[in-house]
């Protein structure tokens, strides 16, 4: 009996077995996570990086589109109020404002005259019996005009409110200074970068200077048709362009073509073919 408890006595005065510690990682271990966690890493960012890409690539399409939407609108909408020249319908007008010398007679007895003083002051302002009708339309006619670089469209519209109030307090010395009228000359021309635009407008002028060239993007010039001829025969047609600032800096390249219903061409003019170029 008494050894049995000299035994528990001793069991119960031994210190516990100590629990076996958990071994750290390896080397090879550390290697392969931090080789799975570059792998991870760099799928997440490559995943990020691609829907980034075609996000912007979208984006940039959809304005892109927008942009050419809004100015294919844009010249549309002055395509439309193009100046269509009828020499038939010219000839009815001017035939009936311009008096034919058989009614120098008619003329004469109305105004108490002879009919001699009568023709006599009809040859001072240069309508003898030898001109016709059409011999008073102006060589430049309002028409549409267009190359691959430049589209040039004379369009009759009214002018709008904030123009006249603009034309009524500009600078007569201004080069944009310009006369109220009906009758506008629009021309669309491309700016490039260090070079000049090579295309003229259809009284034969520069459509821009090398000023406004070196400037790139889409230009929109909207004048007067006289003062625009005037500007052109002094040669102060560049000085305009000067001022002129690009409605589509965006724009880089730029072409035109005209489609007749059969082919297409490279250049247009309304008068010869007759009317409006279809596309």
């Amino acid at each position: 009996m008494t050894s049995i408890f000299h035994k528990a006595k001793r069991c119960r005065g031994r210190p516990p077995a100590p629990l076996p510690s958990r071994s750290a990682f390896t080397l090879l271990e550390m290697l392969l996570a931090l080789g799975l966690s570059a792998v991870v890493i760099g799928a997440i960012a490559m995943a990020v990086d691609i829907h980034w890409r075609v996000l912007d690539a979208g984006r940039r399409d959809v304005e892109e589109a927008q942009l050419a939407r809004a100015i294919l609108c844009r010249m549309a909408d002055d395509i439309r109020g193009a100046v269509q020249y009828d020499p038939q319908q010219a000839e009815k007008l001017l035939g009936k404002v311009v008096p034919s010398p058989t009614d120098a007679g008619s003329l004469a007895s109305a105004a108490g005259l002879s009919t001699a003083e009568v023709q006599s002051a009809m040859s001072e302002m240069g309508t003898d019996s030898s001109e016709t009708p059409a011999s008073w339309v102006p060589p430049s006619i309002p028409a549409l005009y267009g190359s691959t670089d430049v589209l040039q469209v004379d369009v009759s519209r009214l002018p709008r409110l904030d123009q006249i109030s603009a034309a009524v307090e500009a600078d007569s010395l201004s080069p944009l200074a310009q006369h109220l009228t009906d009758v506008q000359s629009i021309a669309y021309y491309l700016g490039n970068d260090g070079t000049t635009v090579s295309g003229e407008s259809a009284d034969g002028s520069a459509a821009a200077s090398s000023d406004t060239a070196s400037r790139g993007g889409l230009f929109r010039r909207q004048l007067d048709r006289a003062v625009t001829a005037w500007a052109a025969e002094q040669g102060t047609l560049s000085n305009i362009d000067i001022h002129l600032e690009p409605i589509a800096p965006e724009v880089v390249r730029l072409e035109f073509s005209y489609y007749d219903g059969a082919n297409w061409y490279s250049e247009c003019d309304s008068v010869a073919a007759g009317g409006l170029p279809t596309a």
